[in-house]
């Protein structure tokens, strides 16, 4: 199953999310989760040699890289808002219980920290276990849950 078939969908009392505007390096869909990368030292010691520039996204290969979830779709070179704090709508791709860690499985979805399976396929040399929030609601796999995600 795919990531939200909705794209970003955020639940909540008009909170703002604490979110980094990128720019894509591939087509990225609201929805899925994203790795934040850039050139080695692109940031310098004060705000004024920050530019949004500096920031490149990805699809996440590596379920231990997750910076965040794109608010929007955008295609390479165009401008992608990461979310990295907010209650939102996700894919589960395992069980999900409430309460448990969840990790990232792919950029598609994620499962309970608990759920006791090990990465597969690509994933076999990622040890896993890293947690990117926390399951609000419960769902089985290729359902919904909503995740309090907290990078």
């Amino acid at each position: 199953m795919a990531s939200n078939s909705l794209g970003y969908v955020t639940v909540g009392g008009g909170e703002e999310p604490r979110a980094l505007t990128t720019f894509a390096l591939e087509t990225i869909s609201g929805g899925q989760f994203v790795v934040i990368s850039g050139a080695f030292n692109a940031v310098g010691s004060q705000t004024a040699s920050f530019a949004t520039s500096d920031l490149k996204s990805a699809l996440v290969t590596d379920s231990e890289r997750v910076n965040g979830i794109a608010m929007n779709t955008a295609t390479s070179g165009n401008k992608v808002t990461v979310v990295r704090c907010a209650d939102v709508i996700v894919t589960a791709l395992g069980s999900v219980l409430q309460g448990t860690a969840v990790e990232a499985v792919n950029h598609e979805g994620v499962r309970s920290i608990s759920s006791g399976t090990v990465p597969t396929g690509l994933y076999t040399v990622i040890p896993g276990n890293k947690p990117i929030g926390r399951a609000l609601t419960a769902a089985g796999s290729e359902n919904y849950a909503l995740i309090g995600l907290n990078l």
